[in-house]
């Protein structure tokens, strides 16, 4: 039987996979037609556990697209748009620096499993009026998941 666990957050992921091969992704999908179409960049950390689950963090970033869904609508969604791959690039080097070996693509999951979205607090989304940039998150002490 296939085995996934999802976590809320790089904290639990970090607690439940050993420093070892990991898979990293940023994928997207156009969601919605007509005048409001929406582009979700979700990425995706994946790797296995010692009880042999998977283990599974995703987040997503949304973007509104022109109506004719192949452009970011204004200015706010063109730089969440130039921020998504800094952000993966942000967060691999974070898994290196923790002594993970980051591989891209991801372990196809079975349809009928629901993903549940978490958060790479390693990484802080920061506006300034209508630009998003992704910069390191300043170090912290590493939280477990204490439920």
């Amino acid at each position: 039987m296939f085995k996934l666990l999802c976590v809320e957050n790089l904290a639990q992921f970090l607690a439940e996979v050993p420093p070892d091969l990991v898979r990293l992704s940023l994928t997207y999908q156009v969601q919605g037609a007509g005048p409001a179409p929406v582009r979700r960049y979700t990425l995706r950390l994946q790797g296995w556990n010692a009880a042999e689950e998977l283990v599974q963090l995703t987040e997503d970033a949304r973007i509104n697209l022109s109506p004719d869904g192949r452009s970011p609508w204004d200015t706010r969604d063109r730089s969440l748009q130039a921020a998504v791959a800094p952000w993966r690039d942000l967060v691999q080097a974070y898994l290196a620096a923790h002594g993970y070996t980051v591989q891209c693509g991801f372990y196809a999951v079975p349809d009928y499993l629901k993903i549940m979205d978490g958060q790479f607090e390693c990484v802080t989304w920061a506006r300034d009026g209508d630009q998003w940039t992704v910069q390191p998150t300043p170090s912290q002490p590493e939280e477990s998941c204490t439920t």
